[in-house]
């Protein structure tokens, strides 16, 4: 499990104004989180579910490879994030994840429409008594 510090430091470089430290960020916490429950918590905790969330919500209508590189990582995370914790998922719901993850449905990437379209089906699939909220 990462100590509270690491967590942290990761999760403050999700609001860095360098692009490279952002996606790289986005990138290490999604392949910490993957299938370990205790990670997941810890960066939950350290607040890492808004900044996702912000970085969807920030993804831009024209885009160039790194930008979608980006949202199609945080879309990920967010899945794993979702995927087996029921505090997790209300955490994403209750950060306004939906309507981003939903308008990114109509990207004009077909990874981002992707990387949405798996996060939404691993919701859905790993909470189906929490549909209604999705």
């Amino acid at each position: 499990m990462p100590s509270q510090d690491t967590a942290h430091k990761l999760v403050s470089n999700l609001e860095s104004v360098d692009e490279e430290v952002r996606l790289q960020a986005v990138r290490d916490m999604k392949n910490a989180i993957i299938g370990n429950r205790k990670k997941k918590s810890a960066y939950c905790s350290a607040g890492a579910v808004p900044l996702l969330v912000n970085i969807l919500k920030s993804y831009p209508k024209s885009h160039d490879h790194d930008s979608s590189s980006i949202a199609v990582h945080a879309a990920a995370a967010l899945g794993s994030f979702a995927c087996g914790s029921s505090e997790s998922m209300k955490e994403i719901v209750s950060c306004g994840a939906m309507p981003p993850l939903c308008a990114l449905l109509h990207s004009s990437s077909i990874k981002v429409v992707a990387a949405v379209t798996r996060t939404l089906k691993i919701m859905l699939q790993s909470h189906p008594s929490q549909a209604h909220f999705i």
